[in-house]
């Protein structure tokens, strides 16, 4: 009975360290080689606004009000935020993907 109620009191604990927000979710592939400075990526493409390198499948990219390292579930996977974006604004995020086309089918998500 302490077991479960123990379980119970941790699984309660971890559920508040998070918070559920709708977004809405689209992809870039700055790594891709036809990737077009000023719309996929700025500076260098290799390196996120944090300083972080670019992971495809990893790397997010969301507004300022997401901190840097905030660990977010998104599009079916755990993702990290690393990166900023001219367009990306409260209730936004930028998924890294490896080729723009992956990006194009990806297309917009909510």
């Amino acid at each position: 009975m302490k077991s479960r109620k123990r379980v119970r009191q941790r699984r309660e604990q971890w559920l508040d360290e998070w918070d559920v927000i709708a977004a809405d979710v689209t992809a870039y592939a700055p790594l891709d080689q036809a990737a077009l400075e000023g719309m996929c990526y700025a500076g260098d493409p290799a390196v996120t606004a944090s300083g972080a390198p670019t992971t495809p499948g990893i790397t997010v990219a969301a507004g300022p009000d997401v901190p840097f390292g905030s660990r977010i579930w998104a599009a079916g996977a755990m993702r990290t935020v690393q990166d900023r974006g001219g367009r990306i604004g409260p209730g936004s995020l930028d998924i890294c993907v490896a080729t723009r086309a992956e990006a194009l089918r990806f297309g917009r998500q909510r």
